[in-house]
């Protein structure tokens, strides 16, 4: 309610808002809701940072539950709209988007083991190195299984031949808000400022629209 405030707030006066005599239409579904407060609350309550959660419906892009925190009373900031974190592995997703719209075939054949990159501008001094979760590589892999298995070595390699501003610039079209900062290390999702969970539920449907 807080998130619908804010938003009647950027089109009407605050006396408007707060004198009461408006009626408010939300997309809130209230089972979901329900259970998406209890999925915060019961797996994932006191577990490393607070945690939240948005579903939306893919044909409308409503927003059908939201979560901003385990206890917005007691700390009153939207995770949800305003939480920006790094996104990690889910945003290989456009790295994928962007490949497949250059004409990278899923069955191209790509090197799953440890690598290091040179960063950019920097004259070859410095390197980007990059290796799998637990060490664990294919060896060969086909871009397809590279998904599969979100192998960073794999994605690493593939989001810089595409170009980190490109992946960028469609990421954008897609519905990433945040701007997104196009050093190597956003290929692992290691971004300068992070993502919203609004923000990235917006652009994973992009992909459910197909």
């Amino acid at each position: 309610t807080s998130w619908v405030t804010g938003q009647l707030l950027d089109r009407y006066t605050a006396a408007q808002v707060f004198s009461g005599g408006l009626k408010i239409k939300t997309t809130i579904d209230r089972e979901l809701q329900s259970a998406a407060e209890n999925a915060i609350a019961g797996r994932l309550a006191g577990i490393g940072p607070s945690a939240s959660l948005v579903a939306i419906d893919n044909d409308t892009g409503e927003v059908r539950a939201m979560v901003g925190g385990p206890d917005f009373n007691a700390r009153p900031f939207n995770l949800a709209t305003n939480g920006h974190r790094q996104p990690g592995s889910a945003i290989k997703p456009f790295i994928l988007a962007r490949a497949l719209e250059d004409g990278v075939d899923p069955n191209s054949t790509w090197a799953s083991q440890p690598k290091e990159f040179p960063v950019p501008g920097s004259g070859g001094k410095e390197v980007f190195p990059v290796s799998n979760y637990e060490d664990s590589y294919l060896g060969s892999a086909s871009l397809w299984s590279a998904t599969a298995t979100s192998d960073n070595s794999v994605f690493a390699e593939l989001g810089l031949k595409v170009g980190t501003k490109r992946v960028a610039r469609l990421a954008r079209r897609m519905g990433i808000r945040t701007q997104l900062s196009t050093n190597p290390a956003m290929t692992l999702g290691g971004l300068e400022e992070g993502v919203t969970p609004l923000e990235m539920a917006y652009a994973y449907s992009t992909l459910a629209n197909d």
